[in-house]
């Protein structure tokens, strides 16, 4: 069985401080070979399904800088300090697309991408909509899309949703929250 404690810290280095960290670390393996680990720090986050009373899934279009294209995606975000997951979804949903959830449902936490980034991301299932406001933040440029569940799928399977997503789709399919 492998034993964290034998791997030793020999060294971490902070080489980039902002909303997402990059980080360096040297490490003593358990064969004695020194290691160096380059990895991104950020805070949790989450992505919220939204499902309203149309069986319709309210999704972003959004621009994302690393990849130069537009994505369709589920609303999702940072959390902020002393927030819980659901909290964060609330906050999160009504910011990009606009609306409120009166119900809430956490459906899974995972740490997505374990050999490069620290960050858990939380799923969470969103129904009871009710039409408020966005409260975009200056860097974000977002369209609303509404996609009935039954075109989502042939969607999903025909790669116009591309993103880590897809995962929360699935999860709230399998859990029984989306019934196609």
């Amino acid at each position: 069985m492998i034993n964290p404690a034998d791997f030793k810290l020999l060294s971490s280095k902070l080489l980039h401080d902002g909303w997402l960290k990059l980080r360096q670390d040297e490490v003593l393996l358990p064969n004695k070979v020194k290691a160096t680990y380059t990895y991104a720090e950020q805070r949790d986050a989450v992505i919220v399904v939204p499902l309203n009373e149309k069986q319709e899934v309210i999704m972003v279009e959004q621009y994302r800088v690393p990849l130069k294209q537009v994505f369709l995606e589920f609303p999702a975000g940072l959390m902020e300090a002393g927030e819980t997951p659901i909290e964060a979804a609330k906050r999160e949903l009504e910011e990009e697309t606009g609306y409120l959830a009166k119900k809430l449902v956490h459906m899974l936490s995972c740490y997505p991408t374990t050999g490069q980034m620290n960050f858990r991301l939380h799923l969470v299932f969103a129904t009871e909509l009710v039409k408020t406001e966005q409260h975009l933040d200056e860097t974000e440029y977002i369209n609303i899309k509404l996609v009935h569940i039954k075109q989502l799928k042939p969607m999903l399977d025909n790669g116009h949703v591309e993103t880590s997503m897809l995962l929360a789709y699935y999860v709230a399919k399998d859990k029984g929250f989306i019934r196609v």
